[in-house]
């Protein structure tokens, strides 16, 4: 849904108000232009009048107003998306009922960026760093889905939006599945939910075979068609592309792609394996590793850098074999409750590969690199909106970065030897 700069006034633009009629206004909504189309409903751009913000206002199809079932399913979606909250979720702020067409609505965050499937359109196809930056989001918001008993089912480039801040959301909860009697209700009447080219294939056969390795394979083929600029099993129709899922054979995304790294494509291809049991277990698994087959995590090429932010590595997924570590990331807010002036917002890897953020002062920062404690590059900022700069750019390191002149060797010892020698006789 798209989440944009909220407009400077609690009135709409002169222009929309005097070029719209009474069809644009839906309650407190004013209706701008329409965003997206799909069979179920419209999605708008409007204008809420009374916070004075833009939002986009998903809109029940009025040809199916009546249609129970469809009904039902609008209905389930909106609980759906209000109950759930996540970073990488588009946010619901509201729903309703329009009293005079008599058709739902729900109310979304806006977001002023495309969709994954119109970046792509537009790029051909997208970079490794932007491709991967888009998987650890999704993942992410997979791995919440998950832990609250969530399948989304229909994870696609369509269902990706790219925010501006740099991050991806994922959005449209109409064909998820929660294991309970209302939700089996509305899903008898179909066997096959989903799109075809990203769905695996024991959603292809039933619905109901779904589970978290489910939208694992979905994701695996949206990442590949974003990353070669086509899809990992095409075909004409939905049977011919069920059947190359049911083979198991795509072309390796390196073969299309020559900067896709092989840590990169070792995890698609787990991610498009055709039994479930040889892909990944977990999303929380996939977005560490999806993490880790990239050394440097850059600002993707969509993002606006006015509105971005410097991204921050997962911490690894806990398990028996992995000791607690502490977290030693830092949120922006805290960063910015910081009252100290020398303090310094330090970007640096350990020895393990980890990237960590920390505060430290001038005084600390000295000391450390004196002492060698970063074995790798270091970078520095004031403030969480200040870019990061390498720590030897900043006058107040420089001297710890200059090389001193080895010192001389002391000859004084051997000149007394010397003088001892000659009183001898010797040389």
């Amino acid at each position: 849904m798209m989440s944009g700069r909220p407009l400077p006034t609690k009135h709409p633009p002169a222009a929309v108000a005097s070029g719209r009629g009474a069809d644009s206004v839906l309650g407190r909504y004013q209706l701008l232009r329409q965003l997206a189309s799909g069979g179920m409903s419209q999605v708008y751009l409007a204008y809420d009048r009374q916070r004075g913000q833009p939002v986009a206002l998903k809109i029940m199809s009025a040809r199916l107003a009546e249609d129970q079932v469809q009904l039902l399913r609008f209905e389930r979606e909106t609980r759906l998306t209000l109950k759930f909250q996540h970073p990488n979720l588009v946010r619901a702020l509201a729903s309703g009922r329009d009293p005079n067409s008599k058709r739902r609505y729900l109310v979304l965050e806006y977001i002023d960026g495309p969709n994954a499937a119109q970046w792509l359109e537009r790029q051909g196809r997208l970079s490794v760093n932007d491709v991967v930056h888009v998987g650890i989001c999704i993942a992410r918001a997979l791995s919440y889905l998950h832990q609250q008993g969530c399948i989304h089912r229909d994870v696609k480039p369509d269902n990706i939006v790219l925010s501006p801040c740099g991050a991806a959301k994922l959005i449209d909860l109409g064909l998820a599945y929660l294991a309970d009697p209302q939700e089996t209700a509305l899903t008898l009447t179909h066997h096959t939910l989903g799109t075809s080219y990203y769905m695996p294939w024991e959603q292809g056969l039933n619905a109901h075979f779904v589970d978290a390795r489910s939208d694992i394979f979905a994701l695996g083929a949206t990442l590949y068609h974003l990353l070669t600029g086509r899809v990992p099993f095409p075909g004409n129709d939905h049977e011919e592309v069920m059947r190359m899922k049911q083979a198991g054979h795509f072309t390796p995304a390196s073969l299309l792609n020559r900067d896709v790294p092989a840590k990169l494509e070792l995890i698609l291809q787990r991610m498009l394996a055709r039994d479930p049991l040889k892909r990944w277990s977990s999303a929380e698994e996939l977005a560490w590793a999806l993490e880790r087959s990239t050394r440097s995590m850059e600002l993707p090429l969509y993002a606006d850098l006015g509105q971005a932010v410097q991204p921050v590595s997962p911490q690894r997924p806990m398990t028996a074999n992995h000791p607690t570590r502490p977290d030693l990331r830092l949120r922006s807010s805290k960063l910015r409750r910081s009252r100290a002036a020398d303090l310094w917002i330090v970007r640096f890897e350990d020895n393990d590969g980890w990237w960590r953020l920390r505060k430290a002062t001038t005084a600390q920062l000295v000391r450390a690199i004196r002492n060698g404690r970063f074995q790798g590059p270091v970078f520095a900022a004031r403030r969480p909106q200040h870019p990061f700069r390498p720590l030897e750019q900043f006058p107040e390191f420089l001297p710890c970065f200059t090389r001193r002149k080895a010192p001389t060797p002391h000859t004084g010892g051997r000149n007394f030897y010397r003088r001892l020698l000659s009183c001898f006789g010797w040389r």
